[in-house]
């Protein structure tokens, strides 16, 4: 016996398989780099550092995972942080 084809529930199933396929599901956060070293950032830019002197700070100041994954660190990438992330 054939069972009955429902198109809402088929196309719901092959969207549910790529966005598991694409890892964008529901509760997926994109994670960056410089979470772990966020309030150092944000402290640092209130108190009127420049992106050279955070950029600084970080490379100076790294975890040890970050230190063995070589980590590298651009201005640009300290900018769009504080941009995206900035306490209101």
């Amino acid at each position: 016996m054939v069972a009955e084809f429902n198109a809402e529930v088929e196309l719901a199933k092959i969207r549910a398989r790529k966005k598991l396929v694409a890892g964008k599901g529901e509760y997926a956060k994109r994670v960056s780099k410089l979470d772990p070293y966020r309030e150092q950032i944000f402290d640092l830019h209130e108190k009127g550092a420049s992106l050279s002197d955070t950029q600084n700070y970080i490379l100076t100041n790294l975890t040890k995972e970050d230190r063995k994954k070589g980590f590298k660190l651009h201005r640009t990438t300290i900018n769009k942080y504080i941009l995206r992330f900035e306490r209101g």
